[in-house]
């Protein structure tokens, strides 16, 4: 019922969109991990080790060499078989492809538009959160109209209000 709709129609459309790109990165992150969590390895030990694939033999994309600025993704392949299994022998500084892979996130996460709709949303939680309501006012009123009606009603005052039962 296109009437009752609180988001308009595009909106709507790229929401929808990014929710797809994002449950596609998420199951193959998720994937990635759980194939590493699952080798009795404890984890990965590097960012993104385990979660790229060789483009040339499917293997995954490790750290395969070199200590802090030198260290380098290369193909697991390649590295524990040799040519043999893989002939690639293209590595990546670690510094340059974490650096391109997070920056989409962090541009996705920081935007100017994410940033407001969370502002937006802390303030109006805030507010709905505001202090409580002090129950002794209403107590006090509800109190003094009960007893306003046992008065009434003790007097007989209600009767010359209500119809008689008997008719």
């Amino acid at each position: 019922m296109p009437e009752l709709r609180i988001v308009d129609e595009m909106l709507w459309a790229r929401v929808q969109a990014r929710r797809e790109r994002s449950r596609g990165r998420g199951k193959k992150l998720a994937t990635g991990l759980s194939r590493v969590y699952n080798s009795g390895q404890g984890g990965p030990k590097y960012a993104f080790s385990g979660l790229l694939r060789c483009e040339w033999c499917g293997s995954s994309m490790v750290v395969v060499g070199g200590t802090k600025q030198w260290r380098a993704y290369g193909c697991a392949g390649h590295k524990d078989g040799g040519p043999a299994v893989c002939s690639n022998r293209i590595t990546v500084p670690q510094s340059l492809l974490e650096a391109r892979l997070l920056e989409p996130i962090k541009h996705d996460l920081l935007s100017p538009e994410l940033l407001a709709d969370l502002e937006r949303r802390v303030l109006q939680k805030q507010r709905g959160q505001a202090r409580p309501i002090d129950p002794a006012p209403r107590i006090t009123e509800l109190r003094q109209q009960i007893e306003n009606l046992t008065d009434a009603i003790a007097s007989g005052a209600l009767r010359t209000l209500l119809p008689s039962p008997l008719g």
